[in-house]
């Protein structure tokens, strides 16, 4: 079930729920046509390295810039990489 076909529970947002529904539905027909759903994403935690998502993935910064990605993109998870949110294997040099 998705967020758009949930009942609505408080009579309160019953009157704005048809507009609501048809938002949700729209993103969820977008994200769709662009491939974008996140149950198409999978996400790889690598022993002591850093965690690997393959496949093409929409990934924004802190200002909602987009950042390119490849078709496997790898990404930090020690905190010392220099380009983050990528992994640049400093992890092996500080014993992640």
């Amino acid at each position: 079930m998705t967020i758009a076909e949930r009942p609505i529970r408080s009579q309160r947002l019953t009157r704005a729920a048809p507009a609501w529904e048809l938002h949700c539905k729209d993103i969820l027909s977008t994200r769709q046509k662009r491939g974008l759903l996140m149950a198409d994403v999978k996400i790889e935690a690598r022993p002591n390295g850093p965690y690997v998502v393959p496949g093409s993935i929409e990934l924004r910064d802190t200002n909602g810039n987009v950042l390119t990605t490849q078709e496997r993109t790898v990404l930090c998870r020690c905190g010392a990489s220099t380009k983050k949110p990528f992994c640049d294997g400093t992890h092996s040099k500080i014993g992640f």
